[in-house]
């Protein structure tokens, strides 16, 4: 897919199972980010765009989202884990349970860094040239669009 849309990040959530609401934090989650070159709006930044995020948690964001069921979420991902800190307040720490991300993942030019720190710069993306690297997001699906055009894109 992603080929054919060059101009599109395509994520892929790898999970035991999805979230039910937002109570239900699904540990042992991956998040895989595929950006393929040649797009002429959003262009990929190589290496940078092609990553994945392991050992973390997905969770549906928000009641409302509840009422979609399987169909679309509104979902926090939760790639902050250092084993120490919380990764949210509903989630307590395990020891030796902590994110990395590798960059590049699927090219030539791989790096992986762990979460040593939540609060760190260590283990965090970021999803442009100018965005703050992070490891914590939450995407909205616009579940309103009738010709589902919204839904595909993201």
């Amino acid at each position: 897919m992603a080929p054919k849309i060059p101009n599109v990040k395509v994520l892929m959530l790898d999970t035991p199972s999805f979230t039910l609401n937002k109570k239900s934090f699904i540990k042992d989650s991956s998040l895989r980010c595929i950006h393929a070159p040649g797009g002429t709006i959003y262009k990929s930044r190589g290496a940078a765009d092609n990553w994945l995020f392991e050992k973390g948690y997905h969770a549906g964001q928000g009641t409302t989202s509840d009422k979609y069921g399987d169909a679309g979420r509104n979902v926090d991902f939760l790639f902050n884990c250092d084993g120490i800190h919380k990764p949210s307040d509903k989630v307590k720490p395990i020891e030796g349970y902590v994110s990395k991300v590798t960059i590049g993942y699927g090219t030539a030019n791989v790096t992986t860094s762990t979460v040593t720190d939540w609060k760190g710069t260590s283990g965090k993306i970021s999803l442009t040239e100018s965005s703050i690297p992070n490891n914590f997001f939450n995407f909205k699906v616009n579940i309103a669009s009738s010709e589902n055009v919204n839904n595909a894109l993201l």
